[in-house]
């Protein structure tokens, strides 16, 4: 069995992480969700937090049940919570008070830097 799942930094075609979770799944296409606003963290990778007059960019891809369990653990684990919305998975923290507690206060939001390839 496969799930749809949306990554919008490190894990998208291109990106540093991509290699290491994507690699085997298969591209579906590139989406924006509402209800999301997107953080740089300072490190390697940006993450999304719930805001309702938000919207982010990323991609959707098919992943195998094994993908997806290594993925939903690996996220739980760093503090992620998952979602399902129309039809898709997606990983994110649910506050920015909880993103600063997890990565501290060098947080800004994320730019077109997390948009395109260039060096991440």
């Amino acid at each position: 069995m496969t799930k749809l799942v949306f990554v919008y930094g490190s894990m998208k075609k291109d990106f540093c992480n991509h290699k290491w979770w994507m690699n085997d799944a298969v591209f579906v296409e590139r989406v924006g969700m509402s209800g999301y606003k997107l953080y740089d963290t300072g490190r390697r990778y940006p993450v999304v937090v719930k805001d309702t007059s938000a919207f982010v960019f990323g991609e959707v891809y098919k992943v195998s049940e094994e993908i997806y369990t290594r993925l939903l653990q690996v996220e739980i684990i760093a503090g992620y919570n998952v979602e399902f919305v129309d039809g898709v998975y997606i990983f994110y923290f649910s506050s920015l008070n909880t993103l600063i507690q997890k990565f501290g206060g060098d947080i800004k939001e994320a730019g077109e830097e997390w948009l395109w390839k260039e060096g991440r």
